[in-house]
């Protein structure tokens, strides 16, 4: 949920050729660097859509991930319960959905030593 400039997308689709990612943007330059970052780096396993992610629908993805401000997290939170299916899984990094606890805690070794949240749904 937010594609920002593709910088995850692509390093999945590096790493996990196996799989298909779609981002969502709606800020137009964070756009426009996530598609010519997917198409100059012939990932043909990502896309990025142009959009709101409250406007997406939720069921059809196995995992969503967002990195979103602390703001939105609680809106977020109560779109992926009602939208995404028994089984997937819904992750945040860094900030975590406030009076819900996590199922799973990973701390990534990245730049900023990211953490992320695990909910499976």
């Amino acid at each position: 949920m937010g594609s920002g400039l593709g910088g995850v997308l692509t390093h999945l689709a590096n790493v996990r050729p196996d799989g298909r990612y779609i981002g969502v943007e709606a800020a137009p330059l964070p756009f426009f660097w996530s598609w010519l970052r997917i198409r100059l780096g012939s990932h043909r396993n990502c896309r990025v859509k142009w959009g709101s992610l409250w406007d997406c629908d939720l069921s059809q993805y196995d995992v969503v991930f967002a990195y979103l401000s602390p703001v939105p997290m609680g809106k977020l939170w109560h779109k992926a319960r009602a939208e995404m299916r028994p089984g997937t899984m819904f992750i945040s990094s860094t900030f975590t959905v406030l009076d819900q606890a996590q199922h799973e805690t990973v701390q990534v070794d990245d730049l900023h030593h990211s953490t992320l949240f695990i909910w499976h749904m």
